[in-house]
C-alpha cells in the first residue's frame, strides 16, 4: 500500500500505483489516474485534489486546520464495489483516533472519512462466432544474443551488449533457425560496468523556496547527485552542478489554517542533515536527510525549530561513492650517492613505539617536462617552457609511466630570453667649417650588447626535506656570467641561479577520519587576464563572491597565480587576500611576498592558502562574503619596492573558498 500525503493545500499531488497480477501470463496494469489541483471555493472551502481515472472523478478536499490529508490507494477485488475489480481510494485527516497515532504519515482505520473506487470496465458479451479465418502465418519467435563489450565509445570500462531480434530471416538469414543473425537484428542495447576511479562524493544543496508553485506557502528545495561531471559538469569539482542533479525534493511548509477560532498555524517543515556510517543504507557512508513537520508528534515540541525523532515522517540517505582501487606504484627513483657519514651522536632513550597507523593511498610523482618555446605569444624571444603535473593518467595519459602526457599537465610556465640590446644612438654630425664646408660625419654607436639566454636545471631531490616522497628541484637564471659563472657558455653557474622553485613528488598519507564532503561547498572563481603594477587598490579581476551560510565558522581561502616581481638591484612586493575589504586577522594575514635579487626579472607561479575565522573588522559571520587580491609596495625587510606584475601566458589563475568548521 502506498500513500501520498497532500499537506493543507499543497500545489502537488503525487499518485502512486502497484503491479496487479490476474494470474494469467499477461501483466494487467491498473487505469490511469491524473491529478487536478482544486483552489479554495465553491468546490472545496480550502482547496483540494480531483482524481480522475477512466471517466469517474473523484473530490479530495483538504480539511483547512493545518493537518496532513492522507490518500491510500490499494487493489479492489472484484466484488460488491467493482464487479471487474479496480482501485480503492480511502481519504482522511492524519488526526489520529482509536489504534492511530496523529501525524505519523499513516492512514489507520479510525482515520478514513471517505472511500472512493475507481472500477475496471466490466468484460463484454462473448459475440456470435464469426466464419472461420484463413490459417494465419506461423508466428515469428523473438531472439535474444548478448556478447562481451570491450571497453570503448559504447561502455568506457567493457560490459554487455545485447541484441533482440525476431527469427524471420531478415537481411538474407534463415527463418526459424533459433538463431539471432546480424540481418535479424532490431535494437541494440548495452549492460556497462562501473567504472573504477577516484571517489566520487555526494553533494547535496538546499534552496529556500518561496510562496509559489511548488510550495504554497513556502519550503525547501533538496538538491542530490554526485560530484562526476555528468552532462558538461566538473567532476570533483566540490561543486554541484545543474548537469550533476540526480534528484529533486520538495519539503513544504504546512499552510496556515483560515483566521477564526477553530484555525491554528501550520507547522514548519524541517529538514535534518546526519551523517550516516558505512553500512546497510550506505556502503561507503553518505548522509542521512530526515524531514518532518514542526508539529509536535508523539514525544516531540510542537513549533520549537528542532526536528524530533517522533517528528519525522521521512527519511532518505545521499551515499558517498566506492572508493577507487589504488594505482599502479611508480618506479623507484635512481638512488644518490651516498654522503660522508658524521661523527655518531649519543643514543636517546627509546621511545614508546606507536601504534601503525593504516597505510595511505599510494600517491603520484610529479613530473616536470622542458622544452624550447619559440618566439611569439609566450616569450618574444623565445625561451624554455616549463610543464609540470602529476603521473595520475589524466584524460588520456597513462598513470605512473614515468612520462608526463598531455592530459597529464597541471601547471605550464615560461622563463623568456632577454630581448636584444638597443643600437646606440648615432653620433652628432659635425660642425661645418669656417669655409662652409660640411663637418666629418660623427662615428656610428657600438652595437648593444645581445640578449642574455635563460637557463633551467632540473635537480631530482630524494626523500627528504623538503621532500619526503622525493621530488625536482628547478634552478632558474640568466647565461650572464654573474660572479664565478661563465657568460654565454650554456651552463647555469651556481652564481647565475636567481631563483629556485621545488616541486615534490605526492606522499602516501594516513587515511583521516570520515569528513563531511556532503554538507559543504566550495566557492571558486578562475581568470586568464594579466594584471601590471602595484597599487593598494584591488586587482579588478581576482573577485569571489558568496554567502557564508553559518555563524562560527571559517573560510579555508586558496589562491593560485603568476607573480612577478622586477627593477634594479634587491626588491619585493607583496600579494594579500582581503575579505570583505579587510585583511585576515586570526589566525593571520593571508600575504605571499615575492624576493627579488640582483635585478632579476623572474615569474614565480605559486598557490596561496590559509584560513581565515576573523578580519580586523571582527568575527566572520554568516552572510555575503567578497574576496578581493591586491598587490601592493613598499615590500618588506631590507628590500626596495619592485614593479608588480600579476598572471602571465596563457594558464589559469584560480581563487576559491570553502566553509569549514
Amino acid at each position: 500500500m502506498l500513500f501520498s500525503t497532500v499537506r493543507g493545500a499543497l500545489p502537488c499531488f503525487t499518485a502512486c500505483w502497484l503491479l496487479v497480477s490476474c494470474g494469467s501470463d499477461e501483466e494487467l496494469f491498473p487505469p490511469t489516474l491524473e491529478t487536478e489541483l482544486v483552489p479554495p471555493g465553491e468546490d472545496c472551502e480550502h482547496g483540494g485534489v480531483r482524481l480522475i481515472s477512466a471517466g469517474q472523478r473523484a473530490l479530495i478536499c483538504n480539511d483547512g486546520a493545518g493537518t496532513a490529508t492522507l490518500v491510500s490507494v490499494s487493489a479492489e477485488p472484484p466484488g460488491e464495489h467493482c464487479s471487474a475489480g479496480g482501485r480503492r481510494i480511502d481519504v482522511g485527516p492524519d488526526r489520529g483516533g482509536e489504534g492511530a497515532q496523529a501525524g505519523d504519515a499513516k492512514l489507520s482505520e479510525s482515520e478514513i472519512t471517505s472511500t472512493e473506487y475507481v472500477c475496471n470496465g466490466d468484460d463484454g458479451s462473448d459475440g456470435s462466432t464469426g466464419p472461420a479465418g484463413e490459417p494465419g502465418a506461423v508466428g515469428v519467435s523473438s531472439l535474444l544474443r548478448m556478447t562481451a563489450e570491450a571497453a570503448g565509445v559504447n561502455c568506457a570500462a567493457g560490459g554487455t551488449k545485447v541484441e533482440r531480434g525476431e527469427d524471420d530471416g531478415s537481411g538474407g538469414a534463415t527463418a526459424g533457425d533459433g538463431v539471432l543473425d546480424d540481418g535479424e537484428v532490431d535494437s541494440v542495447q548495452y549492460t556497462c560496468h562501473g567504472q573504477d576511479g577516484a571517489t566520487v562524493l555526494a553533494l547535496f544543496q538546499l534552496v529556500s523556496l518561496s510562496a509559489g508553485l511548488e510550495c504554497a506557502s513556502g519550503g525547501v528545495r533538496l538538491e542530490s547527485g554526485l560530484d562526476d561531471g555528468s552532462g558538461g559538469g566538473v567532476a570533483g569539482d566540490g561543486s554541484l552542478s545543474v548537469a550533476e542533479i540526480d534528484t529533486v525534493e520538495f519539503v513544504c511548509n504546512g499552510l496556515d489554517g483560515e483566521t477564526g477560532s477553530a484555525g491554528v498555524d501550520g507547522h514548519s517543515a524541517l529538514v535534518s542533515v546526519n551523517d550516516e556510517p558505512a553500512g546497510q543504507h550506505c556502503a561507503s557512508g553518505g548522509k542521512r536527510i530526515d524531514s518532518g513537520l514542526d508539529d509536535g508528534s508523539g514525544d516531540g515540541d510542537a513549533d520549537d525549530g528542532t526536528l524530533d525523532e517522533d517528528e519525522i515522517t521521512d527519511t532518505s540517505y545521499v551515499c558517498h561513492g566506492n572508493d577507487g582501487q589504488n594505482g599502479t606504484d611508480g618506479q623507484n627513483g635512481t638512488d644518490g650517492q651516498n654522503g660522508t657519514d658524521g661523527q655518531n651522536g649519543t643514543d636517546g632513550a627509546n621511545g614508546t613505539n606507536g601504534t601503525n597507523g593504516t597505510d595511505g593511498t599510494n600517491g603520484f610523482n610529479s613530473l616536470v617536462a622542458l622544452s624550447d618555446e619559440l618566439p611569439g605569444l609566450h616569450c618574444a624571444t623565445g625561451g624554455k617552457r616549463i610543464d609540470s603535473g602529476l603521473d595520475n593518467g589524466d584524460g588520456d595519459g597513462i598513470p605512473a609511466d614515468g612520462i608526463l602526457d598531455a592530459d597529464e599537465i597541471d601547471a605550464t610556465s615560461y622563463v623568456c630570453n632577454g630581448t636584444a640590446g638597443q643600437n646606440g644612438a648615432d653620433g652628432t654630425n659635425g660642425t661645418n667649417g669656417t669655409n662652409g664646408t660640411n663637418g666629418t660625419d660623427g662615428q656610428n654607436g657600438t652595437d648593444g650588447q645581445n640578449g642574455i639566454n635563460a637557463l633551467v636545471v632540473p635537480l631530482t631531490l630524494s626523500p627528504g626535506l623538503p621532500c619526503p616522497a622525493g621530488g625536482v628541484q628547478l634552478d632558474i637564471g640568466l647565461d650572464s656570467g654573474s660572479g664565478a659563472g661563465i657568460a654565454g657558455d650554456g651552463v647555469l653557474h651556481p652564481d647565475e641561479v636567481s631563483s629556485t622553485q621545488t616541486l615534490c613528488n605526492g606522499e602516501p598519507g594516513s587515511n583521516g577520519a570520515d569528513g563531511n564532503p556532503a554538507d559543504r561547498v566550495v566557492y571558486r572563481t578562475s581568470f586568464t587576464s594579466d594584471v601590471n603594477g602595484c597599487s593598494a587598490t584591488p586587482l579588478a579581476d581576482r573577485v569571489l563572491t558568496f554567502t557564508k551560510q553559518e555563524e562560527g565558522t571559517a573560510l579555508l581561502i586558496t589562491y593560485y597565480d603568476n607573480f612577478r616581481v622586477a627593477g634594479g638591484g634587491f626588491n619585493s612586493a607583496d600579494w594579500e587576500i582581503l575579505i570583505n575589504g579587510a585583511p585576515c586577522s586570526s589566525p593571520a594575514s593571508l600575504l605571499h611576498t615575492v624576493f627579488n635579487g640582483n635585478g632579476a626579472n623572474s615569474h614565480n607561479p605559486a598557490t596561496v592558502s590559509g584560513v581565515c575565522s576573523a578580519t580586523s573588522d571582527g568575527p566572520l559571520g554568516a552572510g555575503s562574503v567578497t574576496l578581493t587580491v591586491r598587490a601592493v609596495t613598499p615590500g618588506s625587510l631590507a628590500f626596495a619596492a619592485g614593479d608588480c606584475y600579476t598572471g602571465f601566458g596563457p594558464g589559469a589563475g584560480i581563487l576559491q573558498a570553502e566553509e569549514i568548521d
